[in-house]
């Protein structure tokens, strides 16, 4: 099989409750170096201790509540608030895409690619 067939194979059999972000600056954890970060959709658990309105205005507050609960490797609040700006702000646009209905993510992601 080659790269072509994987990356297709990949894209198939892709969750849709996640969404991998590669990271502009990546993350030192322990000795490794975290180069791409799964958002995994949240629950209402998840969300617990905000408010979808903060959520859906993208309040830096908010998502630096969220983030930790919906990320694989898990990211700490602290490393949440050492980001770059810019996977910051991906890794939240992918959070709030989670929350709305999902004809309204395909929309998004067709109009993103």
């Amino acid at each position: 099989m080659n790269q072509i067939d994987q990356a297709i194979n990949q894209e198939q059999i892709k969750n849709p409750n996640e969404e991998v972000v590669p990271l502009e600056v990546p993350i030192q954890m322990g000795e490794n170096m975290i180069t791409h970060v799964t958002v995994r959709k949240p629950g209402v658990k998840a969300l617990s201790g905000t408010s979808l309105q903060a959520i859906y205005q993208y309040d830096v507050d908010a998502l630096c509540r969220v983030l930790p609960r919906v990320t694989s490797p898990a990211l700490t609040p602290q490393q949440v608030f050492q980001l770059d700006p810019v996977d910051f702000a991906q890794l939240g646009g992918h959070l709030v895409s989670f929350l709305y209905p999902k004809a309204f993510q395909t929309e998004i992601k067709a109009q993103t690619a």
